[in-house]
């Protein structure tokens, strides 16, 4: 608004303003002009309605956020009440472990004496106790070592030897070269019948185990159930990948031939000491593995065939 036309606010559109010299030029001017004068304060008057509304807004706005900060202030009072209800309880709550403490110590001092003396009893039985367990599995694991035993025995000119036997050049059966369950242990050998033996002869092979005299009888313990595992290797063949045969079989599952009253599981249910000839028991296997299996089947190469025993005794 221009500053010629402020002063019309507080005057008489049609009187002399106060402090303003009247003159005829002025009041033509007032008449003449009195309709501009007009539109003029009714632009001024809806410019201020305009303001008053947006005073109004602004008021109810701040209105509006004024009660939103009341509500959250009146939550973290409640929070804050809650809060402060939570920490006295706490406190209390810590007061009585504090208590309960106390009461602790003064109970752990009157027994740490006593546990200290029963912890050092102990310990000492412990110790006493590994000690014990030492020298019994010590004597155990000797004890067993001495009871297992396994040999690998190659034999060779499979071929020849089956020839110079069958033309009675030859003896069957052919023994391997003795050996130790252990030092000291068991002394063992295997037998085997390569034209085969019993009602397998002439179209099998036979495997037996055998238990033989040895430096160590006197000490070992009498009489033995030994058990055999024989294992006649398919060759050419990775491991995963070979079908071995493995035969397994009990002392107190054989008995002398057609002899009830000698079986040999009349001494204690074993085999008794031996007496350094070759009459004592063998334990395996007339049927052990036949003739045209051996030639079919990868157990025979280079006219080698790899045999393995391994002999658990039990006593």
């Amino acid at each position: 608004m221009e500053d010629d036309d402020k002063w019309l606010l507080a005057i008489d559109l049609f009187d002399e303003p106060k402090g303003v010299k009247g003159t005829r030029e002025m009041r033509e001017h007032m008449r003449s002009k009195s309709p501009q004068h007009i539109t003029l304060l009714h632009q001024v008057v809806k410019l201020q309605d305009i303001k008053i509304k947006q005073q109004h807004e602004t008021i109810a706005k701040h209105e509006r956020y004024v009660k939103h900060v009341s509500q959250v202030i009146k939550e973290y009072k409640e929070q804050f009440d809650e809060q402060r209800k939570q920490v006295n309880s706490q406190k209390t709550m810590l007061k009585d472990i504090q208590h309960d403490l106390t009461k602790l110590r003064v109970t752990s001092r009157k027994q740490n004496k006593n546990l200290s003396e029963t912890i050092e009893e102990l310990s000492e039985k412990f110790d006493q106790f590994l000690l014990d367990y030492s020298i019994s599995k010590a004597d155990a694991d000797l004890k067993v070592s001495a009871r297992y035993g396994e040999h690998l025995w190659i034999i060779r000119n499979y071929s020849r030897r089956l020839r110079r036997i069958k033309l009675g050049k030859s003896d069957d059966p052919i023994r391997s070269d003795p050996f130790y369950t252990a030092s000291p242990g068991y002394r063992l050998c295997i037998w085997v019948y390569l034209n085969g033996r019993g009602k397998s002869l002439g179209s099998a092979i036979s495997v037996y185990g055998k238990v033989m005299a040895g430096d160590f009888d006197p000490i070992m313990s009498w009489p033995i159930r030994p058990q055999f595992t024989f294992t006649l290797y398919e060759q050419n063949r990775a491991a995963s990948d070979r079908k071995d045969i493995v035969r397994r079989r009990r002392v107190h599952e054989i008995k002398r031939d057609h002899d009830e009253k000698n079986s040999i599981t009349r001494v204690n249910g074993g085999i008794p000491r031996p007496l350094g000839d070759d009459r004592s028991i063998i334990v395996g296997f007339d049927n052990f593995v036949t003739h045209e299996e051996l030639h079919t089947c990868g157990f025979l190469k280079s006219d080698n065939i790899f045999l393995k025993v391994e002999v658990e005794i039990n006593v």
